[in-house]
C-alpha cells in the first residue's frame, strides 16, 4: 500500500521499495519546507509582539517618570527626560510599525495561495471523508489530515490575531498611563502615537483576507458551503 496515491508508470510491485523511497524523500523535502517556511513566520511575528510590548513599556515608563516628577525634586531637569525618553520611544515605535509592514508585504502573496489551496483541500477532505465513511481505515486517514489542515490554519489566525492584539495594546498603554499629570504641552506628543496605534497591525492573505480568530470561523463555514455544493455533485 502507497502513502498517497501515485501512478509511476512501472510495475509497482517490482519496483515497490525505490517508489517508496521517492515518496519518502518528496514528503521530506515539503514537509521540511513549509515547517521552515511557518516557523520563520511564527518567530518573526513573535519578535514584533516582543517589540511592541518594550515599545509600551518605554511610553509608559516615560509618562509615569514624568509625572511623578512633578511631585519630586531632581537635579535633572524632567523637560529634557521626558522628550528624550519620549523621542526613543516614539522611535522605536516607528521602527516596529516598518518591521510589521514589511512581515506583511513579504508573506502577503505566498499566504494567498496557502488561504486558496486550504480552502479547496478542506472541502474536498470533507467529501472524501464523507464517501469513506464505510472503510473505517480511509475515514481516519481523511479525518487526521482534514483536522491537520484546520489547525494549520488556525496556527495561522492566531498568530495573526496576536499581532493585532499586541498593535492595539501601545494605545491602551498609553491612556492608562498618568498622562493626566503632564502638563498640556507635554500631552501632545503622545497624540501623535496613538493616532497611529488607532489601526491595528495585521497580516492579509492578498491584502483581503486578514488572518483573525474572527475570520478563522468564516473560513472553515465557507470551506462547509463548498463541501455542501460538492456533495451535490457525487
Amino acid at each position: 500500500m502507497l502513502a498517497y496515491p501515485a501512478y509511476y508508470f512501472v510495475d509497482e510491485n517490482e519496483y515497490f521499495y525505490y517508489i517508496i523511497f521517492h515518496m519518502i524523500i518528496c514528503a521530506i523535502m515539503c514537509l521540511t519546507a513549509l515547517i521552515a517556511h511557518d516557523i520563520m513566520f511564527f518567530t518573526y511575528v513573535e519578535h514584533i509582539c516582543g517589540l511592541f510590548a518594550v515599545v509600551r513599556y518605554k511610553f509608559e515608563h516615560a509618562v509615569n517618570e514624568r509625572a511623578k516628577s512633578r511631585t519630586e525634586k531632581n537635579t535633572i531637569d524632567p523637560d529634557y527626560l521626558y522628550y528624550k525618553n519620549i523621542a526613543v520611544s516614539i522611535r522605536a515605535h516607528q521602527k516596529t510599525l516598518r518591521l510589521a509592514k514589511i512581515l506583511e508585504d513579504t508573506f502577503s502573496l505566498s499566504f494567498a495561495v496557502q488561504l486558496l489551496l486550504i480552502t479547496l483541500c478542506l472541502s474536498i477532505t470533507l467529501v472524501q471523508l464523507s464517501s469513506q465513511l464505510h472503510k473505517s481505515a480511509e475515514a481516519i486517514r481523511y479525518f487526521v489530515f482534514f483536522m491537520a489542515q484546520l489547525f494549520h490554519l488556525f496556527c495561522f489566525s492566531f498568530q495573526g490575531q496576536k499581532l493585532i492584539n499586541h498593535s492595539l495594546e501601545t494605545r491602551d498603554n498609553i491612556y492608562h498611563s498618568l498622562w493626566y499629570n503632564i502638563p498640556v504641552k507635554k500631552q501632545r506628543l503622545l497624540m501623535f502615537v496613538m493616532r497611529k496605534s488607532i489601526e491595528a497591525n495585521t497580516i492579509t492573505a492578498g491584502k483581503i483576507y486578514v488572518f483573525s480568530l474572527e475570520h478563522f470561523t468564516t473560513i472553515v463555514q465557507s470551506s462547509m458551503s463548498y463541501f455542501t455544493l460538492l456533495s451535490s455533485f457525487t
